[in-house]
């Protein structure tokens, strides 16, 4: 096996550029986990056809684990990104996550788990007025974030555009030079 010493550049022992990677594990499938938890929590499943034979236990049940996963996710999406933000940047992703860790703290209170011993069942309610408020506000909180991540590159990356004008100018002092 071959061993290479700090700063030698070649194929395989090149430093690895992998920004766009991190973006799409780190970043981009959080915010898609977090859309597939929003829709969780507001409806119980997450497609239409699931909505089929789930009782109200496992639908109560769905929503208030969602709403906990989407809170988690925007966390980790902040967590993930921060050391990527600019100063004023991070300076807003800070509030969102106070606001966040704020919202957070009433996760606990709703719901309301009961159990009958002489039916052996678990009953699961939701308390719909937090439940209603506490997601508002985690949608609120993971459409601001879009914006810090969007101005920071995490999103969407800086995409120069097409100029022909440009590109055939390039092309022909690329073959004027050759010569």
């Amino acid at each position: 096996m071959a061993s290479y010493q700090l700063g030698e550049t070649n194929e395989t022992s090149a430093n690895w550029n992998v920004a766009k990677h991190y973006s799409e594990l780190k970043i981009l499938k959080h915010l898609l986990l977090a859309d597939e938890y929003e829709t969780i929590a507001t409806f119980g499943v997450s497609n239409i056809t699931e909505n089929f034979g789930v009782t109200d236990y496992y639908r109560n049940l769905n929503r208030i684990l969602s709403l906990n996963r989407l809170a988690k996710e925007i966390e980790m999406i902040i967590n993930n990104s921060y050391f990527a933000m600019k100063k004023d940047d991070k300076k807003k992703t800070l509030v969102l996550k106070e606001r966040l860790l704020k919202v957070m703290e009433f996760l606990p209170n709703i719901e309301k788990k009961s159990f009958n011993q002489l039916t052996n069942i678990t009953k699961v309610e939701v308390n719909e007025s937090m439940f209603n408020e506490v997601l508002k506000k985690l949608i609120q909180i993971k459409t601001e974030l879009n914006e810090p991540l969007n101005d920071n590159n995490l999103i969407y990356g800086m995409v120069d555009e097409f100029d022909p004008d440009k590109a055939k100018e390039n092309f022909m002092n690329n073959m004027i030079n050759r010569a």
